[in-house]
């Protein structure tokens, strides 16, 4: 860590420097909204929604094997939805029918003009995964309703990369800002060509794919800020102060590229040996509240913009 991101902080030496990171790191950026993105649940029933009512008609069927084959040859497509009542967005998988044979049969709810066989095979399947027995004995009252609490349990899944969205989002005003300060330009999700295209500044990148969260230019000087957060600890976070140092090297040994990363979360606080070694290596480690109450992005970038 450079002495100017210390004088900046105020702080007498980098391990001073280092803990004020670690005091000030926050626990969550997560909102309310954060939980369950309703208009995304929203947009994935809805085209599913005739099917989910004609499927309403078998519940607390005293024959449902019976009566689901005769709704199935009238109306096909119900089979594309029988999977999702399982919380699986696959039409078509393989099962193991037999473990003591190692037996696997393959399963299709495409609903694409089904035989007869093909609609027994499928319904036999529904029952052996006993969702049947949900639908006959009315344990579920609606086949929409419980449809809907389904995508809700596979909208959690979506939570982690809302979380690195969130980080981007808070991230990009305070970069909007800087840029506004400086007089400077910037472009999100970064790439080689982009920067080569927008500003004709040469690059150089291990993959032509890889892209930089955000880019900052002025004056012939290219600023590159990656962000992350990490509420909880765990491997992930010793391998990506890895990735970051070796960033770090990659593009601080280009002329007029110097490269920042901006990271919080209380996962650090249980992981600090990692990052104590990338402050160790690189020359700036930046947390939101130094973002905010230091203003650490600008005033790091002015001064530098200055030498």
């Amino acid at each position: 860590m450079k002495q100017l991101e210390t004088a900046l902080l105020g702080c007498e030496n980098e391990d001073d420097s280092f803990n004020f990171l670690i005091d000030t790191l926050v626990p969550t950026i997560h909102r309310s909204d954060w939980f369950v993105d309703w208009q995304r649940i929203k947009a994935n029933v809805a085209p599913h929604v005739r099917e989910l009512a004609l499927l309403n008609t078998v519940v607390g069927s005293e024959n449902i094997e019976r009566d689901l084959a005769a709704l199935i040859a009238d109306y096909p497509k119900v089979l594309r939805v029988m999977p999702l009542l399982l919380a699986s967005r696959e039409h078509s998988f393989d099962v193991m029918v037999d473990a003591k044979n190692l037996i696997v049969e393959r399963f299709d709810f495409e609903g694409k003009s089904p035989t007869k066989d093909d609609v027994a095979s499928c319904i036999r399947f529904l029952r052996d995964s006993g969702l049947l027995g949900i639908l006959s004995d009315r344990r579920i009252k609606s086949i929409a309703d419980y449809y809907f609490g389904i995508e809700v349990g596979l909208d959690s899944n979506a939570r982690k990369n809302r979380s690195g969205e969130l980080m981007e989002s808070l991230v990009e005003n305070f970069v909007v800002e800087t840029a506004g300060e400086l007089q400077a330009e910037y472009m999100a999700q970064a790439t080689a060509a982009k920067v080569k295209s927008a500003w004709d500044f040469n690059l150089m990148m291990d993959k032509s794919e890889r892209r930089v969260d955000f880019a900052i230019f002025k004056d012939d000087h290219l600023f590159l800020v990656e962000t992350n957060f990490y509420g909880g600890g765990g491997s992930k976070l010793k391998s990506t102060a890895t990735e970051y140092c070796e960033m770090f090297e990659r593009y601080s040994a280009q002329h007029n590229v110097d490269f920042l990363w901006i990271t919080d979360g209380f996962g650090w606080k249980g992981t600090q040996p990692p990052l104590r070694e990338y402050c160790r290596k690189a020359d700036y480690l930046l947390n939101l509240t130094t973002v905010r109450t230091k203003r650490l992005l600008t005033n790091i970038l002015g001064e530098l913009l200055a030498l």
